[in-house]
This record gives C-alpha cells, structure tokens and sequence, in this order.
C-alpha cells in the first residue's frame, strides 16, 4: 500500500505543471561561465541559481538564454535597455551593481566591461544601448522579435 502512494504521489508531481523553473550559472575550471537548466557538474565555482517564477513577472517569462542586465540607479542608457528588453517580452535578470564590489567584480570578470549597462545574452556581452547589436542576439538567441500578445475578443 505504501508503494503505492508513493508512485501515485511522484506521477501526480512529474504530471503537475512546472510552477517555477530553475536557471544555473556556474564557473567551470576553465574559468568559462555557464548558464543551464541543469545543476552544475562536481567542481563547479561561483554557483547561482535563478528560480523563474510568478506569472506577469519579467522572471516568469519563457526563458530561451539567460538574459542579465547589469544598472546603476538614476541611469538613463539602463532604463533604454530596460524598456527595450520589456517591448520584446525578454525576461531578464536585473543587477543593481552600485555599491556591490562583488557583483561589479563579477560584471567586470565576466563580460570585460566595467560600465553600464551591460547586457549578457547567454555568452555575448554587450556594452551601452545598442538596439541593433542587441536585438540581433536576442533574437540568435530564440526570442521573437516582436511580443507575442493574446487577442482579446
């Protein structure tokens, strides 16, 4: 009987809808980041995990490659980049580096660059608002180009 409850229980779990989607970044031994859905392997540095979750959020939206966005407040060409990512329905990871030694550290490491903002797509890294460099990656990397709304009737 036992056994029973427990297949019953993890099949209702494996076909219950996915309520919130996990994102790792990892630093490999070779010093290359990763971003999978998949835990990372054994030797793994600098791990992150990302829970995607919460319908209407910039989180909880499909999520093709991981999409950072590196800001400081008070930050116009941030708030270009913010509203740009909004139009193509993007979700994205939003990184506040002020006053962050750490996360500006890893900004720094990661992408080569020390001002905002920049935007990480998946392993491209993009300084400043460039719209057509931007939507061209975004777009390599799986999002449309144009949102992608229901019809009201």
């Amino acid at each position: 009987m036992r056994n029973a409850f427990v297949f019953v229980s993890l099949l209702t779990l494996a076909m219950a809808p996915a309520h919130a989607e996990r994102i790792y970044r990892w630093v490999d031994q070779s010093g290359h980041v990763t971003y999978q859905d998949t835990p990372p392997p054994p030797g793994a540095r600098d791990v992150h995990v990302q829970t995607m979750s919460g319908a209407g959020t910039r989180a909880a939206r499909k999520v093709r490659v991981p999409v950072t966005l590196y800001v400081i407040p008070h930050c116009a060409p941030c708030d270009s980049v913010r509203r740009y990512l909004d139009r193509r329905d993007v979700g994205f990871t939003e990184v506040n580096i002020e006053n962050q030694p750490k996360q500006r550290a890893v900004m720094q490491h990661d992408t080569g660059y020390a001002s905002v903002p920049t935007v990480v797509v998946g392993h491209t890294a993009i300084n400043g608002f460039n719209p057509s460099w931007l939507g061209s990656e975004l777009t390599k990397a799986g999002y449309a180009k144009k949102p992608v709304h229901a019809k009201h009737k």
